[in-house]
């Protein structure tokens, strides 16, 4: 299966919107994603996620990244970056799979509630940052729960689990999306940590390459930094990280695709 840009655009704006709480939420994912049949707001010792799906029968699953105007409960979620067990084989973040934990449940327990395991419907799972790792880890156990037609979008995700574990979502369309110099998808350590899922680098020009050698992004990201500090932008790799960059990119790339494909 071939990345869908209209997915990504809903995955983003989904990502993005699960930021916001009660009404203002409501108000922008319905303003921004179309044709929603039913949309609930997860919010359980400040882990929060958004579940709807729409008239397509598509069940969408969003969780919120960082965010420290919430309390310092996010903060030491990312910090606990030591590995452990996953349920079903492997080692991930501890931190991204205690937040995980909480909402688990409850997740499952809605697409339950529509019979999606046994009707095969499409599940896309989708997060920013620490809401990104969540959505990982969810998705692989998904997987292992017996769902098949699913598949993950994450944007600015660091490193979720080690090699081990990652081999779990083999067959599962995952697409990472990374805004050129975007420092929190350079941790934790690739030594205990791996990334997954086909790679969409923004580089600096802004435009998305799927295909770039390590060599290759190390000179963008470079022609990054230096165009940063000439604007005075110090910290170029927490510039690139912020939510509403990524949905701005890939905007951008779903206008200038839209002449020329019906992906």
């Amino acid at each position: 299966m071939s990345l869908n840009w209209h997915t990504a655009r809903m995955c983003v704006d989904a990502s993005a919107g699960v930021y916001k709480t009660g009404d203002k939420m409501r108000q922008f994912i319905r303003s921004h994603v179309y044709n929603i049949d039913e949309l609930i707001e997860l919010d359980i010792n400040d882990a929060q996620a958004l579940c709807f799906k729409s008239v397509n029968h598509e069940y969408i699953i969003s969780f919120r990244g960082t965010e420290p105007k919430e309390g310092t409960n996010d903060i030491l979620a990312d910090l606990k970056a030591w590995r452990t067990q996953a349920e079903f084989g492997g080692k991930v973040h501890s931190g991204f799979k205690g937040e995980l934990d909480k909402l688990y449940d409850r997740v499952v327990q809605w697409l339950v509630s529509y019979s999606v395991l046994e009707q095969k419907t499409p599940v896309i799972v989708t997060g920013h940052s620490l809401g990104a790792g969540m959505a990982s880890i969810m998705t692989a156990r998904l997987k292992a729960l017996g769902y098949t037609n699913i598949s993950l979008y994450t944007f600015g995700s660091p490193r979720v689990g080690n090699a081990e574990w990652a081999k779990q979502l083999h067959g599962i369309p995952v697409y990472r999306f990374v805004n050129n110099n975007d420092i929190v998808c350079k941790i934790p350590p690739s030594f205990l940590f791996t990334h997954i899922g086909e790679l969409q680098y923004v580089n600096y020009k802004g435009v998305f390459v799927s295909k770039y050698t390590k060599w290759g992004r190390f000179k963008d990201g470079l022609r990054s930094r230096l165009r940063a500090l000439a604007k005075l932008q110090p910290f170029d790799g927490a510039f690139d990280h912020p939510a509403k960059f990524y949905k701005e990119r890939v905007y951008e790339q779903v206008q200038r695709i839209k002449p020329h494909s019906k992906s």
